[in-house]
């Protein structure tokens, strides 16, 4: 059987992450998880609080998942990315 969590946010991309992502990936690791999905949020609200340059939008948005990435892989816990998108009603 494989542990998954397949929806956790990281203090450096997130405002409702509130543990950084190494801490996450040692934590989820000493628990025996396999994987972990690292989440971050695309939506106006999350998007309007950092620079008007997409590039510097999306090297944000990575920077909890690049540090959970490179712990990851040297203690042998596969880390994931995944984008929360919300969606302008009409």
């Amino acid at each position: 059987m494989y542990k998954t969590d397949a929806h956790l946010h990281t203090a450096e991309s997130n405002f409702c992450g509130e543990i950084p992502a190494e801490e996450l990936v040692r934590k989820y690791k000493a628990e025996g998880y396999h994987t972990i999905i690292e989440t971050v949020h695309c939506n106006e609200i999350f998007l309007s609080h950092i620079s008007e340059d997409w590039d510097e939008k999306i090297d944000y948005m990575l920077i909890g998942n690049k540090k959970a990435k490179a712990l990851g892989d040297q203690i042998g816990l596969n880390v994931l990315f995944a984008i929360e998108v919300t969606l302008n009603r009409m």
